[in-house]
């Protein structure tokens, strides 16, 4: 993923007035740091369930559900409330 922020002077007056102009171009859903921008996605339940853990029984899969779907395709959502 490649990203094309644009900014004015003024976006770096201080770190608030960055994080702004950071979100203005990319959503409220992001974390904006010194050094990098952070995205937040929750991942679906059907996929977290594919990551924990688990005991297979004998001769069954390791993952019923990734020898029944696949290729694997999930829509993700972002899980960071907008900000006011």
């Amino acid at each position: 993923m490649k990203l094309h922020l644009t900014f004015e002077e003024k976006d770096f007056e201080n770190m608030r007035a960055f994080e702004k102009a950071v979100k203005r171009q990319l959503g409220n859903d992001v974390y904006v740091g010194a050094n990098s921008v952070c995205f937040y996605f929750d991942f679906p339940k059907e996929l977290s369930a594919m990551l924990r853990p688990f005991a297979p029984g004998p001769g069954s899969h390791p993952n019923k559900l990734a020898s029944e779907k696949c290729p694997f395709e999930f829509d993700l959502e972002s899980s960071l409330p907008d900000a006011k």
